[in-house]
């Protein structure tokens, strides 16, 4: 009896972290186009965001006496690639966000990591290619087409096809990232490796671009959406993020997390007016039905 009641408040406890992580997670982007309209770059945007919450996931490491900033030796290269992939993916991510402006074609075209995982996997690590992955990839990609516009017309004519396709690279580049954070993930808590990208990636940015950029940027009008950014979509988020895969497990955390977009579209439509077009809402479906296939099968 006491060790099922331990199981519902794991469950209860994992279930709330999963959709708090989700809603801070989406809020992110709609903020991020509000910083752009203000004349903030993508690369000043993601160093104060590096910058804030590396600084108070620093503290958070530090203050958890059973947590500790050691990486193992043969790990640290490890660390330090996903770290990079993690970069590589927030600047093609937010500067296809910078071009487009319109949050549901920007997750319409980010959110088909988890196919792109899948194919990478099925290529490098030689997973077996089962009848469910390949309706789900069918699924993800007839359904991101009809997302970005292809679909129905079969013309890109109107489409902004640069920022599409950067947002496509960074979900590819990501797809990449998770696979090589799985062992990572494995062997250390979320909240230390989360440090170290944070800090590898406020190097990079800072070296592409000078800090003092980011100070001229700043104004009274955009810090309360960087705050928002770094501290509540970005620190927060992982926080819970980290309690959800504890408590709540990692396929169950991606089945709550294609709630997304629902998340996305509602905050882009009370924020920015922004609305999503009876074929945009197909396509979006159709690919979180394939992603589903990919998490509730396990690829089976």
């Amino acid at each position: 009896m006491k060790h099922e009641f331990s199981n519902n408040t794991n469950f209860t406890k994992g279930f709330l972290s999963a959709i708090g992580a989700v809603f801070c997670f989406s809020v992110i982007t709609t903020f991020g186009v509000i910083v752009y309209q203000n004349g903030v770059s993508p690369l000043s945007l993601l160093t104060f965001r590096a910058v804030v919450a590396g600084f108070l996931m620093f503290l958070t490491v530090l203050l958890n006496k059973s947590l500790s900033f050691k990486i193992k030796r043969g790990d640290r290269f490890r660390v330090f690639m996903h770290s990079l992939l993690l970069g590589g993916t927030l600047i093609l991510f937010w500067e296809g966000t910078n071009i487009l402006r319109h949050i549901p074609t920007v997750y319409a075209g980010y959110f088909t990591y988890p196919f792109w995982a899948a194919i990478l996997a099925g290529i490098f690590l030689k997973e077996k290619f089962t009848k469910y992955k390949w309706l789900s990839l069918f699924l993800g990609t007839l359904g991101t087409l009809f997302a970005l516009g292809f679909l129905p017309s079969l013309s890109p004519s109107g489409l902004k096809l640069y920022g599409i396709g950067l947002v496509l690279l960074s979900a590819i580049l990501w797809g990449v990232a998770v696979l090589v954070g799985q062992v990572i993930f494995k062997k250390y808590d979320v909240k230390i490796v989360l440090f170290y990208n944070f800090l590898v990636t406020a190097v990079l940015f800072v070296l592409l671009q000078s800090p003092v950029v980011l100070v001229s940027q700043l104004t009274s009008a955009v810090l309360p959406y960087m705050l928002l950014i770094a501290v509540v979509s970005t620190y927060f988020a992982y926080i819970l993020f980290s309690k959800a895969i504890k408590y709540f497990g990692g396929t169950n955390w991606g089945i709550a997390n294609l709630s997304s977009p629902i998340f996305n579209g509602a905050v882009a439509f009370l924020l920015l007016n922004q609305t999503v077009g009876g074929y945009q809402a197909l396509g979006i479906g159709l690919s979180m039905i394939g992603v589903c296939l990919l998490y509730k099968k396990g690829g089976k």
